[in-house]
C-alpha cells in the first residue's frame, strides 16, 4: 500500500508538472495572442482614423495633436512605443522623437504585402530613451488603410514581462483546479487499491494453503509408496547379500539404503511430517540435525502453540535460509533464534560465511525472495544483511494472529 501511495503521488506530481508546464506555455501563447489582438484592434480602430492628410504631409501641429491623443489613450504601460511607417519605409510618426527609422525589414514588408499581422519577440530594433536595449519586447506590426486610402504599417512595442505576467495569471487561475482534480482522482483510486490489495492477499493465502495441501499430499504419497518400496527392497537386498555372501548384492543394498535416506530427506524438505504432529519446535530440531554445520539455536518455549499457517511460514523461512547457508555461504556455523516479541515472532538465521554485497547476485536468493513475498503477504517483513567477509543475517518478523 505504501508503494502504491508513493508511486501514485509520484505519478500525480509528474502529471501536474507536465500539465503545468503545458499550461504555462499555453498561457504565454494565449497572452501573446490577446496582446496581438488588442494591438490590431487599437491600430485599426483608434490610430488609423487619427492619421489624416496633414499628418501624412508631416504638418507639425497635426503630428503634435496625434502624439497628444496617442499618449492619452494608447501609450501607457505596457505599451512603450508606437511607430507609423509608409510602405516604402519612410517614417510618418514615432512616439520617440529621436527615432531614426532604419526602414522596413523583410518580414514587415511581407506583412504589408499579405495584409497580415506580424509579431516579433526580442529587444528593440532601435533602442532609445523610451525603450532601452535591455528591455524585451513583443513587437506587433499591423497593416492599416487610412480614410484617404493610404496604406500604412503601425508598430506597437509592448513590454514582454507584462505579457508573461498575463500568462502566469491565466495559469494561476486554473492550476488549483487542476491540482485539486488530480489529487481527488488519487483519493478516489485509493479505496479501490485497498480492495484490490486485500483480494490479492486473500488470493495469495489461498494459493499458499493449496500449495501446503499439495505438499502434504505429495509427502504422504512418497512416504506410503516409493519410500516404503525402497525400504523393502533395501531389506531384501541386505538379506540376499548375507545369504549368498555376494559383494555385488551388498553394494546394491548399501546404494538402496542411501537412496532411501535421500528420499526421506527430500520428504522432509517437501513437507516435514512432524510439523503438524509434533509442532514447529520438533520440525526445526529435525531440520537442524540434518544440517552438516555447527548450529547454535535459541527457540521460544511456545513455538508449538502457533497457528498452523504461522508455523508453516516460519518453518519455510528457516528452511530456505539454512539451505542457502549450506549450499552457498561457505560457512562453518549457523546461529538460529526464534522468539516471541510484542505479538510477533522474530526469526534470525545468521552465518559466519563469506558474505556478499548487494551488487553481487547471490545464488539461492530466488527462493528467499519468494519467502519474502509470503512473509510480507502475512503482514510481516524480511530483510537480508550481509557484507563481504562478515557473513549473512536473515531476519524475519511474522505477526502471530
Amino acid at each position: 500500500m505504501a508503494q502504491f501511495v508513493v508511486s501514485g503521488l509520484a505519478a500525480v506530481a509528474l502529471v501536474v508538472v507536465l500539465v503545468l508546464v503545458a499550461f504555462a506555455r499555453a498561457g504565454r501563447e494565449e497572452a501573446a495572442a490577446a496582446a496581438t489582438e488588442v494591438t490590431r484592434i487599437t491600430a485599426t480602430t483608434v490610430i488609423a482614423p487619427l492619421v489624416d492628410a496633414d499628418v501624412l504631409a508631416g504638418d507639425r501641429e497635426a503630428l503634435a495633436r496625434l502624439d497628444a491623443r496617442l499618449r492619452t489613450g494608447v501609450l501607457r504601460e505596457p505599451v512603450l512605443r508606437v511607430t507609423i511607417y509608409r510602405p516604402d519605409g519612410r517614417l510618418v510618426y514615432s512616439s520617440n522623437p529621436g527615432y531614426g527609422a532604419s526602414g522596413l525589414t523583410q518580414p514587415m514588408r511581407e506583412a504589408l504585402r499579405r495584409d497580415d499581422t506580424y509579431t516579433r519577440v526580442g529587444g528593440p530594433l532601435e533602442p532609445g530613451a523610451d525603450v532601452p536595449s535591455t528591455v524585451e519586447l513583443l513587437d506587433v506590426y499591423q497593416p492599416v488603410t487610412t480614410a484617404s486610402g493610404e496604406r500604412l504599417l503601425i508598430e506597437s512595442c509592448r513590454r514582454l514581462t507584462a505579457v508573461r505576467a498575463d500568462g502566469r495569471a491565466l495559469l494561476d487561475r486554473f492550476a488549483p483546479y487542476l491540482i485539486g482534480g488530480v489529487l481527488a482522482l488519487q483519493l478516489v483510486n485509493l479505496p479501490l487499491a485497498i480492495v484490490l490489495m486485500r483480494r490479492s492477499r486473500r488470493s495469495l493465502q489461498r494459493e499458499i494453503a493449496a500449495s501446503d495441501r499439495e505438499r502434504r499430499r505429495l509427502a504422504a504419497d512418497l512416504h506410503n509408496g516409493v519410500i516404503q518400496d525402497m525400504a523393502g527392497l533395501s531389506m531384501a537386498l541386505s538379506g540376499a547379500a548375507a545369504a549368498h555372501q555376494s559383494p555385488e548384492l551388498r553394494a546394491l543394498a548399501d546404494n538402496s539404503r542411501r537412496t532411501t535416506r535421500a528420499l526421506r530427506q527430500a520428504l522432509v524438505d517437501i513437507y516435514p511430517p512432524n510439523l503438524q504432529r509434533a509442532g514447529l519446535r520438533s520440525a526445526v530440531d529435525d531440520l537442524l540435525q540434518a544440517t552438516p554445520l555447527e548450529v547454535a539455536a535459541v527457540l521460544d518455549d511456545e513455538l508449538d502453540e502457533l497457528p498452523p499457517d504461522t508455523a508453516a511460514l516460519v518453518y519455510r523461512t528457516v528452511q530456505e535460509a539454512v539451505r542457502n547457508v549450506v549450499g552457498h555461504a561457505g560457512a562453518s556455523r549457523i546461529d538460529l533464534r526464534i522468539e516471541r516479541v510484542n505479538g510477533s515472532l522474530d526469526v534470525l538465521v545468521a552465518d559466519d560465511g563469506r558474505g556478499f554485497t548487494r551488487a553481487q547476485p547471490r545464488p539461492g536468493h530466488v527462493g528467499l525472495a519468494l519467502i519474502c513475498d509470503l512473509v510480507e503477504s502475512a503482514g510481516g517483513e524480511l530483510t537480508v544483511d550481509s557484507a563481504p567477509g562478515d557473513g549473512t543475517a536473515v531476519r524475519a518478523r511474522v505477526p502471530v494472529r
